[in-house]
């Protein structure tokens, strides 16, 4: 019988797989039922290469829940996990070892799916399912390694994967640390009636960002009068506006950056114009660990609502309601009240500062004309 070229080209990679540098007295998988199952699933997977020094920024955040699979050795030892997650356009599978564990390579097989529990029967089958398989050779001591596959890889319309993550590993605090062995993620669900290798293949259903994580809706803040905000001044080294910030759920504003400062002012103003009339100017000293804002109005103008916005983070968001500090002003009978004075007190202002001693803070009123 003429065996296919490509099953002749991955023979090679079968070999390693499952026989070299193994234990001797504990070999995986030797004499396992399951061996010709596993090298029939494997043999048709496409290939595929990656950049293995390519890395996506942490920062890069995944949407809906991740699936998180241990990873095993000899089907009973627990040598690290397997994290499964994707954005929009990015697959990630992330793996990261226990103390002393090292990666020397891993090798990913996808198996492209419309729906999920696919037929175990079929899946050794090219017609049936179609295969992918990225290997990847690490540098010595590699405790983690993120695979970011393109979605666009795995064609258009993929709902469902069945995911196989392998991973070569040594122990460092073994007594053959030079010895290797395989180690496999596993699945883990409730009733899970799989046996042999099919514990290992991993259902995963991508996650449809835009569906999961809407955009958060407005909030609506309620303007009396007027709304006006602290602009820059010669006081502050540095400021942002909303839009360059990427701030676009109101329509204009200031942060203003904050470091070793012990008083600063921030003329107030009722439009983003450098002939716009200043109506008032907020005062912030800072001393003995207290932050004191003094708000004051120029004449012609009170104020009925303050908002204040400090935190060593940049605001998420430019809606005044979301702010962290605010006040109302009103009088016994629950009529509107309007002052053309008032100071804000702020306790522990250290506490509000990052690690650089820097902190953000936007100052912004609700004023009437008199």
């Amino acid at each position: 019988m003429k065996i296919p070229a490509k099953i002749i080209k991955l023979l090679p990679i079968l070999f390693i797989l499952f026989f070299a540098c193994q234990p001797e007295e504990e070999q995986f998988l030797e004499n396992d039922p399951d061996m010709m199952e596993i090298e029939n699933f494997i043999a048709d997977a496409e290939e595929r290469f990656i950049d293995p020094s390519a890395r996506i920024a942490d920062d890069l955040a995944a949407c809906g829940d991740a699936l998180e699979a241990p990873l095993m050795y000899g089907r009973q030892y627990e040598v690290g996990n397997v994290t499964i997650s994707n954005t929009d356009d990015l697959l990630f599978v992330n793996y990261e070892t226990a103390s002393g564990i090292t990666i020397e390579r891993t090798m990913l097989v996808i198996v492209l799916a419309k729906k999920a529990n696919i037929n175990v029967k079929k899946l050794f089958f090219p017609k049936h399912y179609k295969k992918l398989i990225y290997i990847v050779n690490h540098d010595y001591g590699t405790i983690d390694y993120q695979y970011s596959i393109p979605l666009s890889d795995l064609g258009p319309d993929q709902d469902f994967v069945s995911i196989t993550a392998i991973a070569k590993i040594r122990d460092e605090n073994s007594k053959r640390p030079h010895r290797a062995i395989y180690t496999f993620a596993r699945q883990l669900k409730k009733n899970n009636k799989r046996g042999g290798f099919q514990e290992f293949m991993i259902e995963y259903a991508l996650q449809h960002c835009s569906e999961t994580e809407p955009e958060p809706e407005p909030v609506d803040c309620e303007i009396i009068c007027t709304s006006g905000f602290g602009v820059p001044s010669v006081d502050i080294a540095k400021s942002y506006t909303f839009t360059e910030l990427g701030l676009t759920d109101w329509s204009w504003g200031y942060v203003h950056e904050i470091k070793n400062e012990v008083m600063f002012r921030l003329p107030i103003k009722s439009e983003d114009l450098e002939t716009a009339t200043i109506v008032g100017q907020i005062t912030v000293m800072i001393e003995g660990g207290i932050a004191y804002a003094y708000f004051q109005m120029n004449d012609g103008f009170l104020m009925n609502h303050i908002q204040l916005y400090i935190s060593p983070e940049l605001p998420s968001s430019g809606i005044p309601c979301n702010y962290s500090f605010s006040r109302d002003y009103f009088n016994a009978d629950g009529t509107l009240k309007t002052l053309l004075t008032d100071t804000y007190e702020i306790s522990n202002i250290d506490d509000f500062r990052n690690s650089s001693g820097k902190f953000y803070i936007i100052a912004y009123v609700d004023y009437c004309e008199s």
